[in-house]
Protein backbone atom coordinates (compact mmCIF):
# COMPACT_ATOMS: atom_id res chain seq x y z
CA UNK A 1 0.00 0.00 0.00
CA UNK A 2 1.44 3.65 -1.15
CA UNK A 3 1.72 6.11 1.97
CA UNK A 4 -0.53 9.26 1.62
CA UNK A 5 1.69 12.48 0.83
CA UNK A 6 0.80 15.81 2.92
CA UNK A 7 -0.18 18.21 0.92
CA UNK A 8 -0.40 20.55 3.99
CA UNK A 9 1.28 20.61 7.70
CA UNK A 10 -0.03 23.02 10.00
CA UNK A 11 1.23 23.54 13.75
CA UNK A 12 -1.86 24.66 16.06
CA UNK A 13 -1.85 26.60 19.19
CA UNK A 14 -4.02 27.18 22.10
CA UNK A 15 -6.77 29.29 20.80
CA UNK A 16 -6.90 28.91 16.88
CA UNK A 17 -9.89 27.00 14.94
CA UNK A 18 -9.78 25.46 11.63
CA UNK A 19 -12.62 23.57 9.21
CA UNK A 20 -11.79 21.25 6.93
CA UNK A 21 -14.12 19.93 4.11
CA UNK A 22 -15.66 16.63 3.62
CA UNK A 23 -13.46 15.32 0.94
CA UNK A 24 -9.98 15.96 3.14
CA UNK A 25 -8.00 13.47 4.79
CA UNK A 26 -6.78 14.60 8.19
CA UNK A 27 -4.69 13.38 10.59
CA UNK A 28 -3.77 15.29 14.10
CA UNK A 29 -0.71 14.42 16.39
CA UNK A 30 -1.10 15.85 19.72
CA UNK A 31 0.73 17.12 22.73
CA UNK A 32 -0.11 15.10 26.04
CA UNK A 33 -2.60 17.08 27.82
CA UNK A 34 -3.91 18.13 24.88
CA UNK A 35 -7.61 19.15 24.66
CA UNK A 36 -9.64 19.60 20.97
CA UNK A 37 -13.30 20.48 20.69
CA UNK A 38 -14.44 19.14 17.30
CA UNK A 39 -18.13 20.56 16.27
CA UNK A 40 -19.35 18.72 13.18
CA UNK A 41 -21.76 19.41 11.30
CA UNK A 42 -24.45 17.15 9.20
CA UNK A 43 -22.96 14.27 7.90
CA UNK A 44 -22.10 14.24 3.69
CA UNK A 45 -21.09 11.40 3.34
CA UNK A 46 -22.29 7.62 5.01
CA UNK A 47 -18.56 6.81 5.67
CA UNK A 48 -14.89 7.65 5.84
CA UNK A 49 -11.64 6.31 6.17
CA UNK A 50 -9.96 5.29 9.58
CA UNK A 51 -5.77 4.70 9.29
CA UNK A 52 -4.24 2.88 12.76
CA UNK A 53 -0.76 4.52 12.06
CA UNK A 54 0.99 1.74 14.07
CA UNK A 55 -0.63 -1.24 12.58
CA UNK A 56 -0.96 0.26 8.83
CA UNK A 57 -4.52 -1.05 9.01
CA UNK A 58 -7.09 0.36 6.96
CA UNK A 59 -10.77 0.11 6.96
CA UNK A 60 -14.16 2.26 6.17
CA UNK A 61 -16.19 3.84 9.16
CA UNK A 62 -19.97 3.92 8.56
CA UNK A 63 -22.50 6.16 10.25
CA UNK A 64 -24.90 5.00 12.79
CA UNK A 65 -27.72 4.83 10.26
CA UNK A 66 -26.33 1.59 9.03
CA UNK A 67 -24.97 0.39 12.49
CA UNK A 68 -26.61 -2.26 14.90
CA UNK A 69 -27.75 -2.15 18.50
CA UNK A 70 -24.96 -3.68 19.30
CA UNK A 71 -22.18 -1.67 17.89
CA UNK A 72 -23.88 1.90 18.91
CA UNK A 73 -23.52 0.10 22.56
CA UNK A 74 -19.70 -0.86 22.25
CA UNK A 75 -19.14 2.79 20.90
CA UNK A 76 -20.60 4.64 23.82
CA UNK A 77 -18.51 6.05 26.52
CA UNK A 78 -19.08 4.47 29.37
CA UNK A 79 -19.30 6.41 32.97
CA UNK A 80 -16.01 5.80 33.87
CA UNK A 81 -14.73 7.03 30.87
CA UNK A 82 -16.76 10.55 30.99
CA UNK A 83 -15.69 10.64 34.76
CA UNK A 84 -12.47 10.10 33.70
CA UNK A 85 -12.30 12.86 30.98
CA UNK A 86 -14.42 15.11 33.46
CA UNK A 87 -11.35 14.50 36.12
CA UNK A 88 -8.82 15.50 33.47
CA UNK A 89 -10.34 18.61 32.26
CA UNK A 90 -10.64 19.49 35.59
CA UNK A 91 -7.12 18.94 37.11
CA UNK A 92 -6.41 21.13 33.20
CA UNK A 93 -8.14 24.05 34.80
CA UNK A 94 -10.74 23.61 31.86
CA UNK A 95 -13.72 23.09 34.34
Amino acid sequence: MAKLQAKMVRSEHCGYSYTLHHSMVHAAVADPDTVSLIVRGPAVKDRFLVTDRTTGQVWWQYGAATESPEEAVAKQMSDHQFAHCVSALERLGLL
